[in-house]
C-alpha cells in the first residue's frame, strides 16, 4: 500500500508518521523549495496531545513545549469576563495545553518522520484509475499511488479539482502575531485572552522566558500594514488596555500579519481514491486554537482506520464518517466565537461581556470538554 502525501506542514507530517506505523510507504510531495522554519506559537489542546502521544511523540511535546492550564478571559482592563483555574481544567481532561513554537513542532515532526519529501513539487492535477490515483506536478512529472491524501492547505490544489466552487471566505478580521522574551513575572496571572470592541489580545507562555501573543483588529480584506508600521498600529490600537500587553508589543520584531479566513462547510470530503485533510477539508479560524488539533486528529484517525481494514473504498467511508461531522462542527463553533469576539457595537458587546460573566462552569466545562476531551 503507498500513499501520496501532498504538503509538508503540520497535517501532513503527521499523516505520514502515522501511516508509516501501520505499515503504509509514505512519500510527501510539498510545493515550497524547503520548510522553513516560520510562523510564531501554538496551543496544542488535549485532543492533539493524545492523538500525538499514540504516535510516540509525546515526550518531545513536553520537552520543548510549555505546559499553560491557565486560561482565561477579560476585559480590556483586566477584569475578568471568565477564568479557570488548574483543577477545574483537570476536571474536563487529563492533560493541559502546550504551547510550542510552530518551527520547534515542525522540527519534531520531521525528525519523526522516515520517508521521503520531495521539495518544489506543486501539484497540478490528480486522475484516478480503477488500481491506483496519479498526481501529475507542475514540473510535467508524476507519480502513482494507492490514496491521494490532500494536506495542502486552504487553498488546496485538490480541493479545487474536487469542489471548483470550494472557495475560502473572509472572518473581517486580522491577525497579528508575534514571539518575544519578555519577564513571566510581569504577566503575572494574566494569561488567556481579551476582548474589547471589535478587537482581541491573547497571551500564551512559550519555552525559555518567550511568551507568543496575537491580536485581532476587525479590518477590509487584504489590508496588510507594512510590516514597519504594524507596531505603531497596535500600539495605538491597544493603548490603555492591561499591563503588559503595551511592553510586550513595544518589544516584539518582527510582527507578523495575516487576514483570518475559513471555508465553506464540505459534507463530503472525497473523490474515488482522493481524500482531503486538515485545512484543505476544514480549514477554520482560530478562535479555537483547534486548526492544528484537528489536521493532528485527522492523520491519527486515517492512520487507526487502516489499521482495521485496506480496503480503499472502506477506509474513505469510516474516515469521512469519524471525521466530517467533529471537524465541521467546531469550524462552525470557531466561526461563531470569532463573531462574538469581534462586535464593535458597545450596546452588543456590554450584553456579549455580562453573558460570559454569568455562563455556569458547568456549561462552559461541558462545551469545552466537547472540543478539548475528544480522544481517538
Amino acid at each position: 500500500m503507498k500513499a501520496i502525501i501532498i504538503g509538508a506542514g503540520i497535517g501532513g507530517l503527521t499523516t505520514g508518521i502515522a501511516l508509516q506505523q501501520v505499515g503504509i510507504d509514505v512519500e510527501i510531495y510539498e510545493r515550497e523549495q524547503s520548510l522553513k522554519p516560520v510562523g510564531a506559537g501554538i496551543a496544542l489542546w488535549a485532543n492533539a496531545i493524545n492523538a500525538l502521544e499514540s504516535i510516540g511523540i509525546g515526550r518531545a511535546l513536553t520537552e520543548n513545549g510549555v505546559e499553560s492550564a491557565m486560561t482565561g478571559l477579560r476585559s480590556p482592563d483586566g477584569s475578568a469576563l471568565m477564568l479557570g483555574d488548574i483543577q477545574e481544567f483537570r476536571s474536563i481532561v487529563d492533560k493541559p495545553m502546550i504551547v510550542i513554537h510552530r518551527a520547534d513542532l515542525q522540527a519534531i515532526l520531521l525528525d519523526q518522520f522516515s520517508g521521503e519529501i520531495h521539495y518544489g513539487k506543486r501539484l497540478s492535477t490528480y486522475q484516478n484509475a480503477n488500481s491506483h490515483v496519479t498526481s501529475q506536478f507542475d514540473d510535467e512529472t508524476s507519480v502513482e499511488g494507492d490514496i491521494l491524501i490532500a494536506c495542502d492547505g486552504i487553498y488546496s490544489a485538490v480541493r479545487n479539482q474536487m469542489f471548483p466552487d470550494s472557495t475560502s471566505i473572509y472572518s473581517g478580521y486580522t491577525v497579528y502575531r508575534g514571539v518575544v522574551e519578555f519577564d513571566y513575572k510581569r504577566v503575572y496571572s494574566m494569561w488567556g485572552e481579551a476582548w474589547g470592541l471589535g478587537k482581541r489580545f491573547g497571551l500564551l507562555p512559550l519555552s525559555c522566558n518567550h511568551i507568543y501573543w496575537y491580536a485581532t483588529l476587525n479590518s477590509k480584506e487584504g489590508q496588510i500594514v507594512p510590516s514597519n508600521l504594524r507596531k505603531q498600529l497596535l500600539l495605538q490600537q491597544f493603548a490603555e488596555w492591561y499591563a503588559p500587553i503595551e511592553a510586550i508589543i513595544q518589544t516584539t520584531e518582527p510582527i507578523l500579519q495575516h487576514d483570518a479566513y475559513d471555508i465553506a462547510l464540505l459534507d463530503n470530503w472525497s473523490d474515488n481514491r482522493v481524500i482531503l485533510s486538515g485545512d484543505a477539508a476544514h480549514a477554520m479560524t482560530p478562535n479555537l486554537g483547534q486548526g492544528a488539533c484537528q489536521a493532528i486528529e485527522d492523520g491519527v484517525t486515517l492512520s487507526n482506520v487502516f489499521k482495521a481494514t485496506q480496503n480503499i473504498d472502506e477506509v474513505i467511508r469510516q474516515y469521512e464518517a469519524k471525521r466530517i461531522p467533529r471537524a465541521n462542527g467546531i469550524l462552525k463553533q470557531s466561526r461563531l466565537m470569532g463573531q462574538l469576539g469581534q462586535l464593535s457595537n458597545p450596546v452588543l458587546g456590554q450584553l456579549r461581556n455580562i453573558a460570559f460573566r454569568l455562563m455556569p462552569t458547568s456549561v462552559r466545562n461541558k462545551n469545552l470538554a466537547n472540543v478539548i476531551g475528544y480522544q481517538i
